[in-house]
């Protein structure tokens, strides 16, 4: 079954972002992580409170791969 993570971003170095994704991506490529979204936007919502900055959603195969 399928794992979901969300994560909230909010990126005040563009430049070190780019840094950080060059070393994350070959790993999280490896565990077979798949980005259904990415937005450095605030998130509109509908209802509540959620915290400033944007989000990621990414999917892995199961749970040991989304840890691993």
């Amino acid at each position: 079954m399928a794992a979901y993570f969300i994560a909230q971003i909010d990126i005040h170095h563009p430049d070190g972002y780019q840094d950080y994704l060059a070393g994350f991506m070959p790993i999280f490529d490896r565990h077979k992580g798949r980005l259904l979204t990415v937005s450095s936007k605030p998130v509109e919502r509908v209802e509540g409170d959620w915290p400033k900055g944007g989000i990621v959603l990414m999917e892995f195969p199961d749970l040991a791969a989304a840890k691993a």
